[in-house]
């Protein structure tokens, strides 16, 4: 959900555990670079356009995703349409997508609607997958639920060591997460998503035996330390929070429900078992892997197509002038980071 990647092999189009298709949506043209006509795949992460000639394909994470909005259009080529524009950022570097859908006739008004409310449910369902400190997430000393969120544990006389007295508070765990909070002041909490818990251990320290829960890189790689009263009830506590970590790991839940209607041109459910090769997903290693990615594409294909849809940005000044022995033996502007001139220039003559 972090990415926008571009011509990318079919096995890294797999569906990651805890993402699902919200809709399809046929005859789909990409009106910014191919201008080839395409399915268009909503997730509750992403969203995936594939040609249907060639199978040149983007994935578009809703992470990466800046504003997304639905204009009626005109052409002489696509006549009256819908056009879907994505606008996105990734390491710096602005791009720009224009999805176009033809009319025909108005009951096509709403052809886009559930692939903005799919990015509209993520962007609201952030605490699905982000660690938040001292939230407005505790009302009256009571834990303020998520849709479909039930407690599972609820653990009194737990000690934060975050700081360096300490607080004393409530541990709740739920299927989505992990939660404390203090027992006297709502804004003192912390709410821990079960997806960016890397590691949950029971360890020694200078408070004695504690629970340390340590994060993922793309949480900041934090560790909190609990300490729970009585001590022998650690042991118990930690087992149990682990079995609940690893039943999310295998079903994770990364978003809200989407609610809306489905588009009415729509294709049918099987269409989505065979794009994704019968509901394969990948594995948490390969996709901890994309998302840990140093570059933002791996090969000069895919760093060619990523240059068709860089958005017009206004600036100050020039970019700095270097010259290009290399490729071209001229003094040109500098390119944007992962862009080459030998990747440009292949681009523009088919190679």
């Amino acid at each position: 959900d972090a990415l926008v990647r571009f011509a990318l092999p079919q096995k890294l189009l797999l569906l990651r555990r805890g993402e699902r298709v919200v809709d399809l949506i046929s005859n789909v043209t990409d009106t910014k670079g191919s201008q080839q006509k395409g399915m268009l795949t909503v997730t509750n992460l992403r969203m995936i356009w594939v040609e249907a000639k060639r199978g040149q394909n983007i994935s578009i994470g809703f992470n990466a995703t800046t504003k997304m909005a639905v204009r009626n259009s005109r052409s002489l080529l696509h006549g009256a349409s819908k056009a879907l524009i994505i606008c996105t950022v990734l390491k710096g570097l602005h791009f720009e997508f224009v999805f176009a859908f033809r009319e025909a006739g108005q009951k096509h008004h709403r052809v886009f609607h559930r692939a903005m409310a799919a990015y509209r449910s993520y962007d609201a369902s952030r605490i699905f997958r982000e660690l938040r400190i001292q939230a407005a997430i505790i009302r009256d000393h009571e834990l303020t639920l998520l849709s479909g969120e039930e407690v599972v544990s609820r653990v009194k006389g737990v000690w934060n060591l975050s700081s360096n007295r300490g607080s004393l508070g409530v541990l709740v765990a739920t299927p989505i997460r992990l939660v404390w909070h203090s027992t006297t002041v709502d804004m003192s909490n912390a709410s821990i998503p079960w997806i960016q818990v890397r590691n949950l251990r029971e360890r020694k320290s200078k408070y004695g035996a504690v629970m340390t829960v340590e994060m993922s890189p793309r949480a900041g790689g934090v560790v909190i330390g609990f300490k729970i009263d009585p001590p022998d009830f650690l042991p118990k506590l930690v087992d149990e929070l682990r079995r609940l970590h690893q039943v999310f790991s295998a079903s994770p839940t990364l978003s809200g429900e989407v609610r809306a209607p489905s588009s009415p041109n729509s294709a049918d459910e099987p269409s989505t078992v065979a794009m994704f090769n019968a509901g394969l997903y990948k594995t948490e290693q390969e996709a901890v892997g994309d998302e840990a990615s140093g570059a933002p594409w791996s090969t000069a294909r895919e760093s060619a197509t990523a240059s068709l849809y860089f958005a017009v940005q206004e600036k100050e000044a020039d970019h700095p002038v270097h010259y290009d022995s290399e490729n071209l033996g001229l003094a040109v502007e500098a390119t944007p980071t992962g862009i080459s001139t030998k990747s440009l220039w292949s681009m523009a003559h088919g190679l």
